[in-house]
């Protein structure tokens, strides 16, 4: 397994990738959660929250590992709602930790990749220094460019 386990894992996707790799992170549990997620103008799919939902337990909540959603509020293709549906979920299989699961809306994005909108960008790259920190295996030097 070497020095890097599963939470030295993390996923990032955009749209039907942001679905697929909040799928792979959902189920990725306890010992074998990931690191973290990024899901960009994707969410979880809708007749998959029934069965996440009834999944839940005392053990499976605070079981997933940090979850970071940004969506457009131009988007077209997919809806806030449905937005809001997948961080319910997903807040209660992050629920204890401290970085948790959350949702960014960028004003004026439509359904596109991350791009010049700077709040996205910087809730990003703030998720994934959180995370990434975290992660480091022990004995792992950070470097810093000057």
């Amino acid at each position: 397994a070497g020095l890097w386990g599963p939470r030295a894992c993390h996923l990032l996707g955009f749209s039907q990738g942001a679905t697929a790799a909040l799928h792979i992170h959902a189920r990725h549990r306890g010992l074998q959660r990931l690191g973290g997620c990024v899901a960009v103008s994707g969410a979880l799919l809708e007749e998959w929250l029934p069965q996440l939902e009834g999944e839940f337990t005392s053990t499976t909540q605070g079981c997933v590992g940090p979850t970071l959603l940004t969506h457009g509020d131009k988007d077209d293709v997919l809806s806030h709602a449905a937005m809001k549906r997948s961080l319910a979920v997903l807040v209660r299989l992050t629920e204890g930790q401290a970085l948790g699961a959350q949702l960014v809306t960028v004003p004026g994005k439509g359904h596109t990749m991350m791009g010049p909108a700077q709040q996205e960008v910087q809730a990003v790259m703030a998720f994934w220094a959180r995370t990434l920190r975290a992660a480091a295996p022990e004995g792992a030097e950070e470097v810093t460019c000057e």
